[in-house]
């Protein structure tokens, strides 16, 4: 899984960035917070995971702040159902590979104590209502204050961990935002297609194709 806070995707560049990163890192769920959208389509999902992450979901944008999307790879997770309101957006599915049902949940906190309050109250609703662990990503614009969580984190259900004993969480560095970008996997998982290269040279060799087929 990838998080990236990157404030706003109106912008060309932007897209191309996130699009890289999703070729290079090959991420089954990707979150991304302030997009700053108010229309989507899917145009806008291909312009962003191309043909790796082909399925998203949005929370729009309010006025020119805001805005979440979560996308991901439909053949290594399976959504099943997808809550939303405009301070959180929940994806409930398979992940096939496991065949083991989780809750992501990507969070972009409120400022003000009262609407922290409401937020967590939705999260926990929610949560009874669906079946499975939970895995949280929580981003808190908050200054000054002391709080529950940090910024831009993960944040595991302990069964979720006890499937994924090797689970890490990496921060890869800033960007074209002030936030860190954040992934978590397993080292060395299989997270989707790698290129094939092939010399033509090779074909020049007389013993080629009958290495190919003991191989």
């Amino acid at each position: 899984m990838l998080s990236w806070n990157i404030r706003g995707l109106g912008r060309v560049d932007k897209r191309r960035a996130v699009r890289n990163l999703v070729f290079s890192i090959k991420p089954i769920v990707l979150f991304i917070q302030e997009t700053k959208l108010k229309q989507f389509d899917s145009r806008v999902v291909k312009s962003l995971g191309g043909t790796l992450l082909s399925k998203g979901i949005r929370v729009d944008a309010v006025g020119s702040a805001r805005g979440l999307l979560t996308l991901w790879n439909e053949k290594f997770f399976e959504v099943r159902a997808c809550i939303s309101n405009d301070r959180c957006l929940i994806v409930f599915g398979m992940l096939t590979k496991s065949q083991r049902v989780v809750n992501f949940c990507t969070v972009y906190a409120d400022n003000q104590e009262r609407g922290r309050v409401e937020l967590w109250k939705y999260i926990l609703e929610a949560q009874a209502a669906l079946h499975g662990p939970w895995h949280v990503l929580y981003m808190d614009q908050q200054q000054g204050h002391h709080f529950l969580g940090k910024l831009d984190r993960f944040l595991c259900d302990p069964l979720f961990l006890s499937w994924f004993p090797g689970l890490v969480q990496k921060g890869l560095g800033k960007s074209l935002s002030d936030h860190n970008q954040v992934m978590i996997g397993e080292p060395g998982d299989n997270w989707g297609p790698r290129p094939f290269r092939f010399l033509n040279g090779w074909l020049e060799d007389k013993g080629m194709m009958e290495g190919v087929r003991e191989s």
